[in-house]
């Protein structure tokens, strides 16, 4: 099932030093620290800030997988 993680609700200021935007997408941010994702709604001069499920970042994780074994079959592992 979905794990309900928590929305956040930010102030725009801690909101431009905290997230940058994902890739090219203007509606979803990942935190510069923890590298998660979130989707943000704008409100009244506050960022509402909504997790992504886990879904996605499994598959990014699956994707990095991919990659990595790529790369070690790439040396001749």
């Amino acid at each position: 099932g979905l794990i309900m993680e928590q929305v956040k609700t930010v102030m725009q200021e801690e909101f431009v030093k905290n997230y940058d935007f994902y890739k090219d997408y203007d509606d979803m941010v990942m935190h510069k620290e923890t590298e998660q994702i979130f989707k943000t709604n704008f409100i009244n001069g506050m960022v509402q800030l909504v997790p992504v499920s886990n879904h996605m970042a499994m598959q990014k994780i699956e994707q990095g997988m991919m990659e990595f074994v790529q790369e070690l079959k790439r040396q001749g592992f």
